[in-house]
């Protein structure tokens, strides 16, 4: 393999693994091609589109027959990165979703990059410290109303809040795949570091197994064991029923907020019965933790964080109470404006 791998300094870069398991940095300083060979060793300047004249000569991702000779490429447009499929054999993904052959796609921080059977994760600010987000959310069956809502709110709220622009990301509905999710967090472990933030949040039915994604279930083992991965600190926000099967087996430096404690199950239902036709429906954990970031422009203590969302559980939900697991001070002050 011939590859830049060096230490950066608010450089876009693409980290992955390597055969021997060692992470692995590709910095993106010009256009990049990604495939087993040169770019320009067999087209002419003249052949190539405009846009991929100025390619940087291929970065060899890994000696893999299932790379095309020219796979795809970076490309940078303004502040953005675009990932163009150069028609490749076997394809290229972004998140578990296959570009068309010859397609493109602007890419986000976090967003893992499948080059035939190699992972790469994308993270455009490499050196800088930054808090990181994954929301998910399955209206699932029977069907809740204002799950996108719920996302929608979390992402605006959390993008306003220091080094998260840019790093929120979402996966709802039939996006919401077990094989997603886990994807995802695997990202997140390649690019987080100790002063990182990581928050992941669900909103959806829940059962005693887990959570309630598209193609099945999300259980405290596959969140934990992935979650134990990620460097820095992680805050666990669960607005579902039976939320807090989650409070038992949490990976270390990790806070959980249930939306419900053991001794009182949550059951959203009434929600959509109580709330008038084209009301902002949201669940109650969800609608209490936005209007307490809102109302604070400045730190965020977590623990007086916890404190308001189980008052404003009980209140709401007859002393089903919000449930909290983990030390609030390891993670005091880490969401702020």
């Amino acid at each position: 393999m011939s590859l830049q791998v060096a230490k950066t300094n608010g450089q876009a870069s693409l980290v992955f693994r390597d055969l021997s398991g060692s992470k692995r940095r590709i910095i993106l300083d010009k256009n990049t091609h990604l495939g087993r060979v040169p770019f320009p060793e067999h087209r002419s300047p003249r052949e190539l589109p405009p846009v991929f004249k100025k390619a940087q000569i291929a970065v060899l991702v890994e000696n893999d027959g299932h790379i095309s000779r020219n796979h795809a490429l970076l490309v940078r447009e303004d502040e953005q990165w675009v990932l163009h499929d150069l028609n490749s054999l076997n394809g290229t993904r972004v998140n578990g979703e296959s570009l068309p052959r010859g397609g493109e796609r602007t890419l986000r921080s976090g967003d893992i990059i499948k080059i035939a059977h190699t992972p790469l994760v994308f993270s455009p600010h490499e050196g800088e410290i930054e808090n990181f987000a994954l929301l998910v959310g399955n209206p699932g069956f029977p069907p809740l109303r204002g799950i996108e809502n719920d996302i929608d709110s979390m992402q605006d709220v959390l993008s306003d809040r220091k080094n998260f622009p840019g790093n929120v990301s979402t996966l709802s509905r039939d996006k919401a795949t077990r094989e997603a999710i886990l994807n995802m967090l695997e990202s997140f472990a390649l690019i987080a570091t100790n002063e990182s933030l990581f928050v992941f949040y669900y909103a959806g039915h829940g059962g005693i197994t887990g959570l309630s994604v598209f193609d099945g279930t999300l259980t405290p083992k596959d969140l934990y064991s992935r979650l134990v991965n990620i460097r820095g600190k992680k805050l666990v926000l669960l607005d579902s029923c039976h939320s807090s099967v989650f409070l038992d087996g949490r990976s270390s430096n990790t806070l959980v907020i249930s939306g419900e404690s053991p001794k009182g199950h949550l059951y959203e239902g009434p929600v959509s019965t109580m709330l008038s036709d084209g009301y902002y429906v949201q669940g109650y954990l969800t609608r209490a933790f936005i209007k307490l970031l809102r109302g604070n422009s400045g730190r965020i203590n977590l623990k007086e964080i916890a404190a308001e969302l189980e008052k404003y559980h009980k209140l709401r939900l007859h002393d089903v109470g919000v449930a909290v697991e983990g030390s609030t001070f390891s993670i005091t002050s880490a969401i702020e404006r």
